[in-house]
């Protein structure tokens, strides 16, 4: 029951931030990138479907000692692509290696996906740098 919690949560903290990058480079940056992310999102969603049931049931969200700690606010966009970015990337990290604890070959998938989104945010910091010069 432990570890479902630790994979329902990361799980939707890695699909929520996924869609919150592919949100803004579809309506704020009118990227065509967003349609990348998205299939990321889905590819991650698809690892879980079967899991979907008993997922849910592990949530305890009234326990959760972390629901209620506050964020520090963002100053442009930009920042909370980057912020997002790096919390899909340890909630993908964390994924994998509680799933390598019984399942190598799905946790070798989220490793594909991680790696992946390590080359998407390579490329945002890319542009990110051409527009400073």
């Amino acid at each position: 029951m432990r570890k479902l919690s630790i994979i329902d949560a990361n799980l939707n903290r890695a699909r929520e931030g996924l869609r919150v990058v592919e949100d803004i480079e579809r309506f704020y940056f009118k990227s065509g990138k967003f349609a990348y992310l998205r299939k990321l999102r889905h590819r991650l969603a698809a690892l879980f479907a079967d899991d979907y049931e008993s997922l849910v049931k592990s949530r305890d969200v009234r326990r959760d000692k972390g629901a209620g700690i506050s964020e520090k606010g963002r100053s442009c966009v930009t920042s909370a692509r980057r912020a997002n970015i790096s919390r899909v990337g340890e909630a993908l990290r964390v994924l994998e290696e509680i799933i390598k604890l019984d399942d190598v070959k799905k946790s070798g998938r989220i490793k594909r996906i991680r790696f992946r989104l390590y080359e998407i945010e390579k490329g945002f910091v890319k542009e990110l740098c051409k527009q400073k010069k």
